[in-house]
């Protein structure tokens, strides 16, 4: 199978390093928001989740010919009037953190009973550490934080883990 991207990496690093590889449950429901090229949404249809890869770009060809996997051309404002629930919901969209956050607080709702959640935070060189502790407050609000860290493929993004609230 091919590397589709980086990204793959970083989200199972992500999963071990939070103890999130049970919530990837086989034949349950995930929701890749920013999916293009495709890294995370690989990972979690590996898993064997049904996934709904949300981004107007391309799906790297190996991916979105994979079983389970949807890839919806639309941005993530207009998947969200659909009120599908999901068992994950991951991001990994290129956009200020503060947009990152706005956008995984508005899918709060849209997350299962006992569900996870893991989203990247892209941060700017100045007052990294300031953005970063207002996002996952914010995210707390939304969701129950289960941690925020650094991690090795992410060293300019801060990776958090979520739970439903």
């Amino acid at each position: 199978e091919p590397f589709v991207s980086r990204s793959e990496l970083k989200l199972r690093e992500a999963l071990a390093a939070f103890g999130m590889g049970g919530s990837l449950r086989a034949r349950g429901d995930a929701l890749d928001l920013g999916a293009a090229p495709g890294g995370w949404t690989k990972v979690l249809a590996e898993a064997g989740m049904r996934v709904a890869a949300v981004d107007p770009a391309d799906l790297h060809p190996y991916v979105a010919g994979m079983d389970g996997v949807t890839h919806r051309r639309e941005g993530y404002g207009a998947f969200l009037t659909r009120g599908m629930a999901f068992d994950l919901i991951a991001c990994d969209m290129r956009l200020d953190p503060h947009e990152s956050v706005a956008a995984m607080a508005s899918f709060a709702g849209s997350l299962a009973s006992g569900g996870a959640a893991v989203v990247t935070l892209k941060l700017p060189r100045r007052n990294a550490q300031g953005i970063a502790k207002a996002c996952v407050a914010r995210l707390s609000g939304a969701y129950m934080l289960i941690g925020a860290r650094q991690l090795f493929y992410n060293r300019s993004e801060v990776t958090v883990a979520l739970r439903k609230a």
